[in-house]
């Protein structure tokens, strides 16, 4: 095989396991939700990505230290993002997170369902970057 076709391989891979954990990752947190926000645990049917972020694979292979986050995501009823936020950083600095969550404007959402009702939400995901192994890992947490 050609070295210069496995880069891509590695990206496609990375895709995918964004994906799985994007549409699966959600946990439940200690925090209130505030606002009228239900958390992901609290929905009938949690929020889910209706087209997933666009460059989240580049920004991981980019990446030349490890690093990781939690990223919560406020998804109104209507399904509109609403407001971002990163908690537990570790390695990533204020510029790399504002390139994360322009990667993450760019998607679009079904909101969270509780009684048969759309609702605002809160997602959760967390995200683990690591360069050496050319790929990065979405954990998703149940509660």
């Amino acid at each position: 095989m050609n070295k210069a076709a496995r880069p891509g391989r590695h990206a496609l891979a990375a895709a995918a396991l964004l994906a799985a954990g994007l549409m699966a990752g959600c946990s439940q947190s200690a925090t209130p939700a505030g606002a009228g926000h239900v958390e992901a645990w609290q929905a009938d049917v949690a929020a889910r990505f209706t087209f997933p972020p666009v460059g989240l694979e580049d920004f991981a292979l980019e990446r030349r230290q490890p690093g990781s986050l939690e990223l919560v995501i406020y998804i109104g009823a209507d399904g509109t993002l609403e407001r971002l936020a990163a908690e537990r950083v570790d390695g990533l600095d204020p510029e790399a997170i504002e390139t994360l969550f322009g990667a993450i404007r760019h998607a679009r959402f079904a909101p969270a369902i509780v009684d048969g009702k759309p609702v605002a939400s809160i997602k959760r995901i967390a995200l683990d970057f690591d360069p050496l192994a050319d790929r990065f890992v979405t954990t998703a947490r149940l509660p």
